[in-house]
């Protein structure tokens, strides 16, 4: 009878030691949940305890899969082991994000403890979160508000000019070092006429019509070409690098340069954004009319015959 007892402890204590434990918990330190924007970043501290011949490792399968589904986006992990008298603790600090507004789930994670006889698995806690919009809710105005003027700094007038003249005389060194090594004129030939920046964008509003994105529910994607058209033809029927910037930054673009029709231009690419960004829902009929929209601003601000002559002639000459 003590024979069997004794088994019995023995074995008692093998579960016992080799016990999984896991905690899952969200860093508050470096995540703010009271004020969690799409995109903003979390983190999770995640303890998994085992015996010391046991490795962990994270599925990446599983999270590939679930990232499919979801919205939920696993930006890094960290992994990191600890070891005590009688057991191992492998540490995982994971970065995550969501590209949705509301009330969202970070997932319960999946593990995989290795051990020499077989496999077990464990998963995370999951945790609820609040994602808010980049957007303020004004249901008086409905704007994107300005960004804070940046801080003005005193400069004289050398402390631009002189820098300018050193890269300036730095850059055109360079420049025929580099024409007289591979045997190139210094003076580039005639540029070849491009097509003007109306046609571009009219012909991709053209192909996107026949793509026929709201008509398949794919609003987002709808809704970020158009933007993209519409910022293409800025920048290249005026000149100005409106490609990377914000709305707001083109709108003050568009204002010191004095182009018509600049407020309905900013118009536009705010309704775009409340699309992609703020998931504001608009009908078939509504994205149709945003692509006449762009259509007619387009047709009234493409260049002049007078203002193509001007470019022309300003071209030879520059050549010449």
């Amino acid at each position: 009878m003590k024979k069997i007892l004794l088994v019995l402890l023995c074995l008692l204590l093998t579960q016992t030691l080799g016990a999984v434990s896991i905690r899952t918990n969200i860093d508050r330190d470096s995540t703010n949940l009271k004020q969690l924007k799409i995109g903003d970043r979390i983190y999770l501290n995640i303890n998994i305890s085992h015996t010391k011949e046991d490795s962990v490792y994270l599925d990446r399968n599983y999270i590939r899969k679930l990232q499919e589904d979801s919205d939920f986006v696993l930006i890094s992990h960290k992994k990191q082991s600890k070891t005590t008298e009688n057991e191992n603790l492998t540490e995982f600090d994971i970065t995550s994000t969501f590209f949705d507004v509301g009330a969202q789930t970070i997932p319960a994670l999946k593990f995989n403890i290795l051990s020499k006889s077989d496999t077990t698995v464990v998963y995370s806690d999951s945790i609820g979160v609040q994602i808010n919009s980049v957007i303020e809710d004004d249901t008086t105005q409905n704007e994107i508000k300005d960004i804070v003027e940046p801080i003005s700094i005193s400069l004289t007038a050398w402390d631009i000019i002189f820098p300018i003249l050193v890269l300036a005389l730095i850059g055109a060194i360079i420049f025929i070092l580099i024409k007289r090594k591979s045997g190139k004129s210094i003076i580039p030939p005639k540029k070849e006429k491009q097509i003007p920046a109306h046609i571009v964008a009219l012909q991709k509003l053209d192909q996107l019509a026949l793509d026929k994105l709201l008509e398949q529910g794919k609003l987002k994607q709808f809704f970020v070409r158009i933007s993209w058209i519409c910022r293409e033809y800025l920048e290249r029927r005026y000149n100005l690098p409106v490609l990377e910037s914000t709305t707001t930054e083109i709108k003050r673009a568009l204002k010191d340069r004095g182009v018509e029709y600049s407020n309905k231009f900013y118009k536009f690419l705010l309704e775009c954004d409340k699309v992609k960004y703020a998931r504001f829902h608009k009908s078939i009929n509504e994205g149709q009319e945003m692509l006449k929209e762009l259509e007619n601003l387009i047709m009234k601000t493409k260049k002049t015959v007078v203002e193509k002559q001007i470019e022309d002639k300003g071209d030879e000459h520059n050549i010449s």
